[in-house]
Parts: structure tokens; C-alpha cells; sequence
């Protein structure tokens, strides 16, 4: 593996690390007092299924998710970029149950409003490399619990950790 595609995918594990270990506080604030004791499913939702960046992004996630005992659930558009196929994979992720979901969108505008259905079933999500439309977002009242630049994180992380 070439040097910089191993500081690439050494960085963007550790950034899904941080949001998994983050995600996993979120999470055990809802479920506290319950006794139920089953894995924790995550959703990652690619913008593309063979952009390297995406690739990386994805092996990054499921060693990670492996570390730490995490169902991980990896999808994207079969097209590259296709924001509407992506809106169906979120769809999906959302129906499936997930506990939360890590989005990497296509499009700023595309999932706004499946961000606010994500939203109305207390299922975080975490923006990753490209914002949301935030006029879109406010309007509709939707949030997200955080945004990820993984792109500029994974470049800069091995200076930072040395």
C-alpha cells in the first residue's frame, strides 16, 4: 500500500473510531435504565461505492466497528454521486433500525428531509466531508449531532498523534 493511501485510511479509521466512540455516549443516554443487551447497529452511507476516498472510508469503518463490537452496516449509490439512490440506501438504514447513522452525502440539499425522518426517530446522524444546506435544515427543523471533514482529518492526523 502506497504511503499516503495508508495515512488516508489510518486517519479516516480514526476519525470513525472518535464517531463511534461518540456515537456509542449518544446512544447509551437513550437506553439508559433499559435492560436490553443486543449489539449496536451503525450505519455508514457512502456517497459512492468505488471512489477511493469512499472505499478507504468503508474498510476504515468495519475495522473499527470490529474493535469495538459494532454491527456496521455499509451501503452507498451503485453510480457513483446518484443523490437519489443514496437517499434510498438512507432510507433503508433508517427502516433497518439503526442506532445511528454516519452520512457522507452526494448532495447538500438531497437529504435534508431524510435527515428530519432520521431525526423524528432519535436516530443520530453524523455529517461526513460535505455539509448539509443549512437554510433547508432550518426549515425543516432538522439536525445533525456533529460534521466530519474526513478528507481533511485523514491528511493531518498522523502529525497529530506524533
Amino acid at each position: 500500500m502506497r504511503e499516503g493511501r495508508k495515512i488516508v485510511v489510518a486517519g479516516v479509521a480514526m476519525v470513525v473510531g472518535l464517531l463511534l466512540v461518540a456515537g456509542a455516549a449518544l446512544g447509551m443516554q437513550g437506553m439508559q435504565g433499559q435492560q436490553e443487551t443486543r449489539m449496536e447497529r451503525v450505519g455508514l452511507v457512502l456517497a459512492s461505492r468505488t471512489d477511493p476516498h469512499c472505499v478507504s472510508m468503508a474498510y476504515a469503518a468495519r475495522a473499527k466497528a470490529a474493535e469495538m463490537g459494532v454491527e456496521l452496516l455499509v451501503e452507498g449509490p451503485e453510480l457513483p454521486f446518484d443523490g437519489q439512490e443514496q437517499l434510498e440506501v438512507m432510507d433503508r438504514m433508517i427502516e433497518a433500525g439503526v442506532d445511528r447513522l454516519l452520512v457522507a452525502p452526494t448532495d447538500p440539499d438531497t437529504l435534508v428531509v431524510t435527515v428530519r425522518k432520521a431525526n423524528d426517530r432519535n436516530i443520530p446522524v453524523v455529517v461526513l466531508d460535505r455539509g448539509l444546506e443549512e437554510d433547508a435544515m432550518v426549515l425543516l427543523g432538522a439536525y445533525t449531532y456533529g460534521f466530519i471533514d474526513t478528507r481533511a482529518n485523514s491528511l493531518g492526523i498522523r502529525e497529530a498523534f506524533e
